[in-house]
């Protein structure tokens, strides 16, 4: 509860000592100024307001922050005729921040926090770097352990077999000796990434969709039907599930070209999975 209210008295702060510096200085300085309304009372709200925050969030609102400045700056220099719109250029900066994100995150002690256990959800624990644990030392037990699984159980019922085959496809195919997903070949690890994102993707619509569609329950009950089919549940999902995929599948791919596996392929993996955008 107490990270909670923290957060709540950080953005309640901010807003309300904004109104208070604002008035201040319009009352010392006897009228406004161009620089008074804005930059002289945000600085001074926004730095007592992120004293309330907590430590471990403060860097995530300051990337949050310094996108949004970024973005205003670059608009409103666009409409100043400064300088001109490239085009797609918003997917070329995606593309360059998701390869610099990735590169870091592969990097040692290169992201921590909220920021690392993010990506480390939508990428997967494979992907993080183990600078202390090799391949040769891990892959062993991961087979002495499906050696184990397989002598479990003998029922030979509709789901065993399903679950058989299912496993020898994943098991059975080409995987890189730098790759850390044991208990996938490159192929079923980079499909399984798609599925498991464009299935998240899709679920974190359909509930941000539920408040606007329950309001329909009683009235038109058949417009319920658009939370679960509506084309934006699909899109965020094709998103995440294409976004994951390309990434392992270059990395993958890197590896094999390569013969190791090196931080800096993130920066390509990630460059071209955020022209997915």
């Amino acid at each position: 509860a107490l990270p909670i209210l923290q957060s709540t008295s950080f953005l309640a702060a901010n807003g309300s000592l904004y109104i208070a510096f604002f008035c201040i200085l319009r009352r010392i300085l006897g009228k406004f100024y161009f620089w008074s309304a804005g930059f002289g009372s945000a600085l001074p709200a926004s730095y007592v307001a992120i004293l309330l925050e907590r430590k471990s969030r403060r860097g995530l609102l300051t990337i949050y922050m310094a996108n949004l400045a970024t973005e205003a700056l670059f608009r409103m220099a666009v409409t100043r005729g400064l300088i001109r719109p490239v085009r797609h250029g918003e997917v070329l900066l995606f593309c360059i921040t998701a390869s610099l994100f990735m590169f870091f995150f592969r990097c040692k002690d290169g992201l921590k926090g909220f920021t690392f256990s993010a990506l480390k959800f939508i990428v997967g624990k494979e992907e993080i770097p183990a600078h202390s644990l090799s391949s040769e030392t891990v892959h062993p037990k991961v087979e002495t352990q499906m050696q184990v699984n397989e002598e479990v159980s003998r029922r030979m019922n509709i789901i065993s077999l399903t679950r058989k085959l299912m496993d020898s496809v994943c098991k059975r195919g080409p995987r890189h000796r730098c790759c850390k997903h044991y208990e996938d070949n490159c192929i079923s690890y980079c499909i399984k990434g798609f599925i498991r994102m464009f299935s998240v993707g899709y679920l974190i619509q359909c509930c941000l969709r539920i408040p606007s569609a329950f309001r329909h329950l009683f009235t038109k009950p058949s417009r319920m039907l658009s939370l679960f089919y509506n084309k934006e549940n699909f899109q965020l999902g094709a998103f995440l599930g294409s976004f994951v995929s390309i990434y392992k599948g270059t990395s993958c791919l890197l590896r094999w070209m390569r013969n190791l596996d090196d931080e800096l392929h993130a920066l390509i993996a990630g460059s071209l999975a955020g022209d997915r955008k």
